[in-house]
């Protein structure tokens, strides 16, 4: 009996001083049209989250991964982009209904931030990956990088977030007319499918200015607004009737003045974790084993209570 009580008075000890996995590096669940071969084939979101996370932090996932119940479990966060610098393909119904229950809905809602154009083009920094950078690629833009490493990390602290790029991104919202990609239903509001837009005067890239909410939030910490990108191509998916409260940034040229240009849900935009939706089953353990030892010591009290 003794034993039981040391062991269970050490268990609640540890439960309290021991970081739980939310103090680790977020794991992110990376879909890239379902193609795990290393570097993403030049889409520089792999590249990003490394930089910021460490290699350990990305793994790229298959669509039959997607499809298994219960796999996104053991992440922070499910990126949904493409492969290389195509337009990617689309998710399968069960890939779909399963983001949906592990992303969640109402006040359990998991952190969700989407990027509406191609911005994955733009994340790998060649000062720190040289020649592993994708070639001929738009050039590396630092403030859009920074956007996308804390839009990441603030999705990922809710530990059942999603992250969206051009494609990704168009399938978040409640519907899209591209005619082929699945509305995933995260975020309201409607998207068309992919589109490109004219440059006048190449390379001019996207402009981006603050969205309705306004500064000070912790998507857009360390950015300077406004500022533009040089991307040698344009392309995006135009978002209409987003909720206001919604739009982190937007465009501020080429026409697009007013159109969101980063979308996320409240978690995100404030930084706040929601509610759990299932406790972690190593701190049930140790919380279990701490009331073991809490009953086992007040039953010794009693004990030598009565033999006083």
């Amino acid at each position: 009996m003794t034993r039981l009580k040391n062991l269970a008075a050490w268990a609640l000890a540890l439960g309290l001083v021991i970081p739980s996995s939310s103090f680790a590096e977020p794991l992110f669940a990376v879909w890239l049209d379902g193609i795990t071969t290393p570097g993403g084939g030049g889409n520089g979101i792999p590249f990003s989250l490394t930089d910021e996370f460490g290699a350990a932090s990305v793994t790229l996932v298959t669509t039959a991964q997607l499809e298994t119940a219960g796999f996104l479990n053991g992440f922070d966060a499910v990126v949904i982009s493409r492969f290389g610098d195509d337009f990617g393909t689309a998710l399968s119904t069960a890939a779909v209904t399963n983001i949906q229950t592990y992303v969640g809905t109402g006040p359990n809602q998991g952190g969700v931030a989407t990027f509406t154009n191609d911005a994955a083009d733009s994340l790998c920094d060649p000062a720190k990956f040289g020649s592993s950078c994708p070639a001929g690629g738009d050039p590396f833009d630092p403030n859009l990088n920074r956007l996308f490493q804390n839009s990441a990390a603030l999705v990922a602290a809710t530990h059942h977030g999603y992250l969206g790029e051009l494609n990704g991104a168009i399938m978040a919202f409640s519907s899209n007319s591209s005619g082929f990609l699945p509305a995933i239903g995260l975020l309201p509001g409607s998207s068309s499918g992919v589109q490109q837009v004219q440059q006048t005067v190449p390379p001019t890239g996207f402009k981006y200015v603050v969205g309705p909410i306004g500064a000070g939030h912790p998507i857009d910490a360390g950015i300077t607004f406004p500022f533009e990108t040089q991307e040698l191509t344009l392309f995006l998916g135009t978002v209409t009737n987003a909720d206001s409260g919604n739009v982190v940034d937007e465009y501020g040229n080429h026409g697009l003045e007013g159109v969101p240009a980063i979308v996320a849900n409240a978690a995100a935009i404030g930084g706040v974790v929601p509610p759990p939706q299932v406790p972690e089953p190593a701190s049930l353990v140790l919380f279990g084993l701490g009331l073991a030892g809490l009953a086992a010591w007040k039953r010794g009290r009693r004990s030598r209570s009565r033999d006083c």
